[in-house]
């Protein structure tokens, strides 16, 4: 009888072993960028514009939060953050605040991003 629970436990169950995966991975999709495409004649039809995202955990922000250094880098007024601030429901996830961001804001703000805890690009 033992012998065959261990069988049944280590062989044909693999049940545990699913549920392990599941709780010790992560599936992330990644989009490839596309490449510029053109016509037969040589025409452009599609291109590229790299743009990024700036994601929050609201709940999380800290008191401290250099907001004057942040806005600057990202160009919004006070009361712009405000207002985006108040739109997000749920605080205990990273929530989208700002949306196609350009490179000439992403890249200063990918530099100093360590100065603002809880923000994520």
């Amino acid at each position: 009888m033992v012998i065959g629970r261990l069988f049944n436990l280590q062989l044909s169950s693999n049940a545990h072993y699913i549920d392990s995966v599941k709780n010790a991975s992560l599936e992330i999709t990644l989009y490839p960028d596309r490449g510029i495409i053109y016509d037969r004649k040589g025409k452009l039809l599609v291109y590229n514009d790299v743009v990024y995202d700036l994601a929050v955990i609201r709940s999380k922000i800290s008191k401290t939060l250099d907001t004057a250094a942040l806005l600057k880098i990202i160009q919004l007024d006070t009361l712009t953050f405000k207002k985006k601030l108040a739109k997000i429901r749920n605080g205990n996830v990273p929530n989208t605040f700002l949306k196609d961001l350009p490179p000439e804001i992403y890249i200063p703000l990918q530099e100093n991003i360590l100065r603002f805890p809880r923000f994520h690009c």
